[in-house]
């Protein structure tokens, strides 16, 4: 039985999305799927199509530029290699896969065709005969007309043992592929495959398809310019919006027939696509915003400023390699490596094939004679700002960048910039977002009242230090968080109080950027009943240690807090060792 695999780029196809997934899934075993920004319900359906369970697997690009080729060749050796796809289709979120000429389904013809062969799929236009009627059923249940004859251009089916053959690549759009060879691009021979054509939905109503005009010629610019034959359509349909011109029905489509596609699909149930209408200002002015955005990136990089990524390694080898991977996705070019070794834990060997990329220098730091990691960290780091990476985080690709731009460019003394969250977490937890209705879309807060508050609580930031992009100068001041660990014990909230607490020479003005998207993450519902513990120990400590930062009242409430956790571990002290049991119990008498 073959494997076969689609691969697909999208933006704001909220419209279309569950169709497409859900149709793509009657004859594909897997999907992966790279979304571009999507400013309208795009990754909320994606996600709920994961939690339902289908083989689903939703990339995020970041970059602003419609760089359709990169992406799509990138999804298709993923397929090949990492998934070990025998076919892979490359198609777009308004193109179905259908057979029209027989009653065998496409799964069965697709059964049939050789891995070494590369297959032209015929295209044909569709669209809706009603754009608004039916917005939550199956698309190509719902009444169309169709192209009498196919349209120009193409889709293509690629065989993975002919891709394998060669350095093989498509183009933009993946309407053929060619041959990287000495001599220059070759392209690809193909063969018609049989019965199966692309029915290609590319108008779907007057907001879909002004959204698509608007949206797509200004990422298309963002990689091409305004000078280019790329999607010379967009430019076109653009500038004819810019006159303030209607987009009508039809225009894709010439000698129409109206056609009943439901005896040659299965039928499929839509549950999240609902109020999905595509708003074209709405989108447009998302993609305006990240243009800017890109525009300003582009300043912040010429400056070359680096960026320290520091990740402290406690012996599990399958975290660092976890770890190093998504240092080396960050998107920020200007970064360096360090693994800390804090405590006795022999250092990882050999992490050639752990290392991100050959660019990124990565550097193992163990307690030397003479000199702790600390120390070694403060001599050899060359950053402007420092990011901490610990064991069992995740950060977005674009973190070290958006956070770099945020502080490289404000008036304000930032000590450092937080990534917030908009999540409420049991008491017991130790985590916290800082949450304020209504909702601003940045937050400046004072350091000591910051403290005060995770103090009172026993919590810290959700995204832990992680979730921070700290500058140089205050990694300095604070020796590099040494005194936040206990050997490679990493103590955050005590490392929270480090970097909260002025230090001399420090402006008294400065604050904390509370940045208000989730640029870092974690298994909140995971928590280690041992680390649990040592967390109620640190926050009891802490709390003797800066008592008089409470006034009465919310001290009282704060050993409140604490001592109602004991109820919860009690139960379960049989899972803890006797010795850190009475040393949480010391701790706590000593409130």
């Amino acid at each position: 039985m073959k494997k076969i695999v689609v691969v697909s780029m999208v933006k704001n196809e909220a419209d279309i999305i569950e169709s497409f997934v859900r149709h793509a899934f009657s004859f594909a075993d897997e999907m992966i799927l790279a979304d571009h920004m999507s400013s309208d319900k795009t990754p909320e359906i994606l996600k709920r199509l994961q939690e339902e369970g289908f083989a689903l697997t939703v990339r995020k690009y970041y970059r602003t530029e419609l760089a359709h080729a990169e992406v799509m060749n990138d999804l298709l050796w993923e397929a090949i290699r990492a998934r070990g796809a025998d076919f892979v289709l490359p198609m777009d979120a308004d193109e179905f896969l259908v057979n029209t000429d027989t009653a065998e389904s496409c799964r069965a013809i697709l059964e049939r065709l050789d891995p070494n062969v590369l297959y032209k799929l015929e295209w044909r236009n569709y669209e809706p005969l009603h754009p608004h009627e039916g917005d939550d059923t199956f698309l190509l249940t719902r009444p169309c007309r169709r192209g009498r004859d196919f349209a120009s251009g193409q889709k293509i089916i690629v065989g993975a043992s002919l891709a394998r053959r060669k350095p093989f690549r498509m183009i933009q759009g993946c309407h053929y592929a060619y041959w990287e060879t000495a001599e220059g691009h070759v392209r690809v021979p193909w063969t018609t495959a049989p019965h199966l054509h692309t029915a290609h939905f590319h108008w779907r109503s007057e907001e879909q398809y002004t959204t698509k005009l608007a949206t797509s010629w200004i990422n298309n610019v963002a990689k091409y310019s305004v000078n280019t034959p790329t999607a010379d359509f967009l430019k076109k349909g653009y500038h004819a919006l810019m006159r303030g011109e209607p987009v009508e029905q039809g225009q894709m489509i010439s000698r129409a027939e109206v056609f009943d596609l439901r005896p040659f699909v299965p039928p499929q149930t839509l549950r999240y696509s609902r109020d999905v209408r595509p708003d074209a200002f709405r989108n447009l002015l998302a993609a305006s915003e990240a243009l800017a955005e890109t525009y300003l990136e582009s300043k912040v990089l010429a400056r070359k400023k680096i960026v320290t990524m520091v990740v402290p390694y406690g012996g599990d080898r399958n975290a660092l390699t976890e770890s190093l991977r998504l240092a080396g996705e960050q998107t920020y070019p200007y970064k360096e490596i360090f693994v800390l070794c804090p405590g006795d834990t022999p250092a990882p060997e050999n992490l050639s094939d752990a290392a991100p990329d050959a660019e990124t220098p990565l550097t193992v730091l163990r307690n030397g004679a003479t000199k702790d990691v600390f120390d070694q960290l403060s001599e050899k780091a060359r950053g402007d700002y420092a990011q901490w990476l610990f064991p069992g985080d995740a950060m977005t690709p674009d973190k070290v960048m958006k956070m770099t731009v945020c502080l490289e460019m404000q008036d304000f003394p930032f000590l450092f910039a937080l990534t917030n969250g908009d999540r409420t977490f049991a008491e017991w937890t130790p985590y916290t977002d800082f949450i304020v209705e209504p909702r601003p879309e940045f937050q400046m807060m004072d350091p000591n009242v910051m403290w005060q508050r995770l103090l009172w609580m026993g919590k810290y930031p959700s995204g832990g230090v992680t979730g921070l992009l700290i500058r140089r100068d205050v990694m300095e001041k604070r020796q590099w968080l040494r005194d936040g660990f206990l050997e490679e014990r990493p103590l955050l909230l005590t490392m929270f109080r480090s970097l909260l607490q002025i230090e001399p020479g420090e402006d008294d003005e400065s604050s904390v950027a509370i940045l208000q998207e989730t640029y870092c993450s974690r298994d909140w519902d995971q928590i280690d009943l041992t680390n649990w513990i040592w967390h109620q120990i640190e926050w009891a400590c802490l709390l003797s240690l800066d008592r008089p930062l409470l006034d009465g009242e919310v001290y009282r409430d704060a050993v409140q807090r604490i001592r109602s956790n004991e109820a919860i571990a009690a139960p379960r002290r049989q899972n803890i060792s006797a010795a850190l049991w009475q040393e949480y119990q010391a701790a706590l008498a000593a409130l």
